[in-house]
């Protein structure tokens, strides 16, 4: 990816920089590190202070798009995604584990960010209660785990029904 080898906060600025002269519109990824289901305070500000570099280097031209991997809990991905707002990113990607709906939907309700979620997703049941229950504003399933592209043709138009975009 883009950020490959980044570790600093100006590694990723210089990374972003390189990726926005090449035509870049959005960028995905993660600046957690380490941290799983808790953050602390340090960890927290090193992941902000690699979000606001990037934001800065590219401008409002480019899309920040958050990745969380699944891995924090309730309160941890209400925390982050609060502190995300500033910077205005797209979105905060699969805060919370894949495998709790509920968790999910709890996170979006409080989050001042949209939430995307899905591909650790394996069915167009699982897409539809998620859709149902609000629980994400941007769905992005994976080809591989939803079933190919008819099954993500199908996910799509029913996700178009509940007007929640498609990634």
């Amino acid at each position: 990816g883009w950020f490959s080898g980044a570790k600093e906060p100006h590694e990723f600025a210089e990374k972003a920089k390189i990726a926005k002269e090449r035509g870049v519109s959005a960028l995905k990824w993660d600046p957690f590190g380490k941290s799983y289901l808790d953050i602390s305070n340090k960890d927290l500000d090193k992941a902000l202070n690699c979000v606001a570099s990037v934001r800065e280097a590219v401008g409002n031209d480019v899309d920040l798009l958050i990745e969380g991997h699944g891995r924090f809990n309730i309160h941890t991905s209400v925390k982050i995604a609060k502190e995300l707002e500033q910077f205005k990113p797209m979105f905060f990607e699969e805060p919370t584990p894949p495998d709790n709906l509920e968790a999910l939907k709890a996170v979006r309700d409080k989050s001042p960010v949209a939430i995307s979620a899905g591909e650790r997703l394996y069915t167009l049941k699982s897409f539809k209660d998620l859709f149902e229950m609000r629980a994400a504003d941007y769905i992005q399933p994976d080809i591989s785990h939803a079933g190919g592209i008819m099954e993500l043709k199908k996910i799509a138009a029913v996700a178009e029904a509940y007007y929640i975009p498609f990634a």
